[in-house]
């Protein structure tokens, strides 16, 4: 089902408001090792998010089947516990103020880029050995993304977007080093596959030349792209998400508001 559907079915048993929020991804996946594309792979992920209300009280349920039975046994469990739920006193009813516009960010050369994207790794492989490397192996993932969002209210929205991760990780001959590079775009002209294997590379040939010890204390770091982004990523989706503080799942609470949270080094 669909959002609009979703919430056309919630309205029709009763519920004051309704918001459905459908994701669909369609995957595509070359892998590689040892220098060598080996396998190609397809699939798709759903995912519908809905939320719910009947007075002030609120449900919110999440489902990886879209099919129909799926979301009326939702609804129906939904509305069998709600009356039994406390009213919630965040709750704010849904209203919207102002145009509200989405868009799009597709690149249709997502459709048929099985050899552009087998060019693209052996152009990412050849620069990392370039750089000294032995071995490389890891993933070109990439495909289409898909959100659509309806509420009682009448507002529909969809959005439609490409997106192309490349990773790789080049090996020494030496089994306890390695080094790792990724990069992601919205087109396939983001990915920069050659600069991409010249860094994991070079980062290789530097870890030889260090030692394998290391002395306790404190060290200032500075992170590369891929760590930094994975460090921001854990503290924008989960730390500072609202609904992960107002259930108490953040290290963060109401009372960090205003409060420093890191160096003034780290931006």
């Amino acid at each position: 089902m669909d959002a609009e559907s979703i919430v056309k079915l919630a309205m029709g048993m009763g519920f004051d408001e309704a918001v459905a929020v459908v994701r669909v991804s369609r995957w595509r996946m070359l892998r590689f090792a040892n220098n060598e594309p080996t396998v190609f792979n397809h699939w798709t992920d759903e995912w519908a998010s809905v939320y719910l209300t009947k007075g002030r009280r609120t449900y919110t349920f999440s489902t990886s089947n879209l099919g129909e039975g799926v979301i009326k046994a939702k609804l129906n469990e939904a509305q069998s516990l709600i009356g039994g739920l406390s009213e919630d006193p965040d709750y704010v009813p849904i209203t919207h103020q102002g145009p509200v516009t989405t868009w799009d960010s597709y690149d249709p050369r997502v459709e048929g880029a099985e050899d552009k994207v087998v060019d693209l790794v052996k152009e990412a492989i050849d620069a990392s050995t370039s750089e000294g490397s032995v071995r490389n192996a890891g993933a070109f993932t990439y495909g289409v993304g898909e959100v659509s969002y309806s509420d009682h209210t009448g507002l529909n929205l969809r959005w439609r977007g490409t997106f192309f991760n490349l990773a790789i990780r080049a090996f020494h001959n030496d089994p306890e080093l390695s080094s790792m590079e990724a990069l992601t775009g919205r087109r396939l002209s983001d990915i920069d596959a050659r600069g991409l294997g010249s860094r994991v590379g070079l980062m290789l040939s530097m870890a030889v030349k260090l030692p394998k010890t290391s002395v306790e204390g404190r060290f200032r770091v500075l992170m590369g792209p891929l760590v930094a982004g994975h460090l921001y990523a854990v503290i924008a989706n989960s730390w500072m998400n609202a609904y992960n503080v107002l259930h108490n799942l953040s290290p963060l609470t109401a009372k960090d508001i205003n409060s420093k949270l890191a160096s003034e080094g780290l931006t």
